[in-house]
């Protein structure tokens, strides 16, 4: 069920229940990890990455009835809305020629022939028909014909990534009153369809040139932005391509010239085309008359804990992202304070300002109605209680996003690890640098070899942090709880580096030796540097400090600075991070592959941590809900990495206390 419109939220509070309706909870998507796939299909084969099947038909409108059809389409009754989502048409969209023949593209649960089926059942559709029928002149819905669909591209990975366009609000559908080609998809693109005629002799081999598209043309159109783009085929040689992106036909076809594959794909396109000319240029967009929305399902998410990480960033980004729905908070204290939030609410006032319940447990969470209609839950609470949330929720089928440090006992990290290993349930940690592009492209990199066999990494990140550490009004950062040997920069910050390293290396640590150099008001450390040796006999050194000079935390960007050397060459990624709610200077570096073979490439931009708390949340967060709505992802910080991470740094605090080699607690 997509998120309730304002007006049903509201009432909703007002009666209390602050809870949509039963549903079943999405599948566990595919994670599967190819960001790019080239899927041959004829006949509309099940293809998108949801695994639905991607269909288009046509309808004769009449040139003299355009207008009209497009018109009444703008209007759309809500209800025929509910029942296309119903029977499972995503993503439905209209579009027009000037001459008078409409295409429509859907999402499919099941193919055309039985989606229409469904849908000629329903009350609703007879009754619009009839409504179109007299608004147009006599148009005919039913009288629609499916195309055969010859070509799918997908873009898995940009689920990863939350929109840079406007987020619209959260409605059941959004449907948008489109003329020229405007208007926005609920991932912030345009809906763009074309047409253009081939030779219908040539259909054929046409058809089968597109199952074997080259893999550098499909990247030159991810680059470009062209997602989800479809092609179908009609027996007269008239083709018909769909995809979302962020500029109009024209805008979109002007990036992909600039690929050089481009202009080669063109010219081998050349000999099918009916007028003998380059497709690009024989492509024509089609006028869109209605687009309804619901093509990416709402995640109903619990938040465990209310203190001031969750108050000033997680609430308010999951309230804002209309991906989202609030379903609870769990938080056992009547009236979280924090000094490093002034402006802290009670949990009464929570519930009322975010019209859902409050629970003072898990268990009485998992025993209630709102975790019926749940799909994931945040755990932002004390780091002692992060396993124990994150068992009970795991086996009671809620996905999970746990911040960092996922635990601080290393047993409990282990088991953790093993746990979401046996589950169907998705588990993540929220280091939200490892859902940077750069992050998964560095990732990429090394999987594919391009710096050869890894023998060494440096990790350096600097933070002017003092005000945190040596203030001992701040108990959970300096003071060490439960089974932890020490607490302050280690298990506060060296946690992202850590965990970004495994993540693009995929090293597993064997043992540690550390030095720490603590604060002589608090004790916390400050200073960390640790030298890890991995189980493939590779070496990891990672340091840290909190003490650069400052003059506000949000004015003083953190320093990162990473190397990865392998026989074949290295790879360096590093410049000035956010600080407090303010975003990294993508400017301040880059991404430079030096290999001994000269074969060398730099990638401009830099990005880590992603602080920007007023939007609708990190790369990772916007992850996890499309994790919760059933989209396919990558996870980039799993419970493995997020186990090593814990390992690691639990084995250096026992290190720096005995002066020894530390070995690291074994994985499970």
């Amino acid at each position: 069920w997509p998120a309730a419109p304002p007006a049903m939220a509201q009432k909703r509070a007002a009666a209390g229940s602050g809870l949509p309706p039963k549903r079943l909870r999405a599948a566990t998507p595919s994670t599967a990890e190819p960001s790019w796939r080239a899927q041959r299909f004829t006949g509309g084969g099940r293809c998108t990455a949801a695994g639905r099947t991607q269909v288009c038909f046509e309808l004769d409108v009449g040139s003299e009835r355009v207008d009209k059809f497009v018109k009444v389409h703008e209007a759309i009754w809500p209800e025929y809305q509910q029942a296309l989502h119903g029977h499972g048409l995503h993503s439905f969209a209209l579009f027009c020629h000037p001459s008078g023949q409409a295409f429509g593209h859907f999402e499919g649960e099941v193919g055309f022939q039985e989606s229409w089926a469904r849908m000629r059942k329903e009350d609703v559709h007879t009754k619009w028909r009839e409504h179109v029928k007299a608004a147009t002149d006599g148009v005919d819905l039913d009288s629609v014909q499916e195309l055969r669909h010859y070509f799918y591209l997908g873009a898995n990975a940009e689920e990863l990534k939350p929109s840079d366009a406007p987020k619209r609000p959260a409605e059941a559908f959004r449907r948008q009153d489109w003329t020229g080609g405007g208007g926005w998809t609920s991932t912030g693109r345009r809906r763009v369809c074309f047409q253009m005629q081939f030779k219908a002799a040539d259909l054929e081999q046409y058809c089968k040139d597109h199952e074997a598209v080259w893999p550098e043309m499909q990247e030159a159109l991810q680059r470009c932005g062209w997602w989800n783009y479809s092609l179908f085929c009609r027996q007269d040689g008239l083709a018909v391509g769909f995809f979302e992106a962020t500029g109009s036909l024209e805008e979109s076809i002007a990036a992909m010239s600039k690929e050089p594959v481009d202009s080669r794909w063109q010219d081998a396109m050349k000999k099918y085309s009916a007028a003998d000319v380059r497709p690009d240029t024989a492509m024509v967009e089609l006028r869109p008359c209605a687009y309804l929305g619901g093509d990416r399902a709402v995640a109903h998410i619990a938040v465990a804990g209310a203190g001031w990480w969750s108050q000033g960033v997680h609430l308010p980004q999951l309230q804002r992202n209309s991906d989202s729905e609030l379903t609870a908070i769990i938080e056992p204290v009547a009236a979280p304070r924090s000094t490093l939030n002034t402006d802290m609410k009670s949990t009464k006032e929570l519930g009322e300002v975010y019209g859902i319940p409050v629970f003072a447990t898990v268990d009485e969470f998992l025993a209630s109605d709102a975790a019926g209609v749940t799909d994931g839950i945040f755990v932002a609470s004390n780091h002692a209680t992060h396993a124990e949330i994150g068992f009970k929720a795991m086996k009671a089928g809620l996905h999970v996003l746990m911040e960092k440090p996922m635990t601080t006992d290393p047993m409990e990290a282990v088991g953790l690890a093993k746990a979401a290993a046996s589950s169907d349930r998705i588990f993540m940690v929220n280091h939200s640098a490892n859902f940077r592009e750069q992050s998964i492209r560095i990732r990429d990199l090394i999987r594919g070899g391009a710096v050869g066999e890894l023998r060494y990494v440096s990790a350096y990140m600097g933070a002017a942090l003092l005000w945190l550490f040596e203030d001992e009004a701040n108990t959970g950062w300096v003071k060490p709880s439960g089974s932890m040997l020490g607490n302050g920069f280690g298990w506060g910050q060296m946690s992202h580096v850590l965990s970004w390293v495994y993540f693009v290396t995929e090293l597993a640590p064997k043992t540690v030796f550390c030095q720490m150099v603590y604060s002589k008001i608090t004790g916390a450390d400050i200073f960390d540097a640790a030298t890890i040796q991995c189980t493939n006999g590779a070496t990891i050194v990672v340091q840290g400090t909190a003490a650069l000079p400052f003059a506000s935390y949000t004015s003083t960007p953190k320093q990162i600075d990473n190397k990865i050397f392998g026989s074949e060459g290295m790879i360096s990624y590093g410049g000035l991070d956010g600080a407090g709610s303010t975003e990294a200077d993508p400017g301040s570096g880059c991404l430079e592959l030096r290999r001994h073979d000269k074969k060398d490439m730099t990638v401009p931009g830099f990005k880590f941590e992603n602080y920007d708390a007023k939007g609708n949340g990190s790369e990772g967060v916007c992850a996890f809900l499309g994790v919760c709505a059933g989209r396919t992802f990558v996870n980039c910080a799993g419970a493995t990495v997020g186990m090593r991470s814990v390992l690691t740094i639990e084995a250096m605090y026992r290190s720096a206390k005995s002066g020894r080699v530390e070995e690291v607690h074994p994985e499970p």
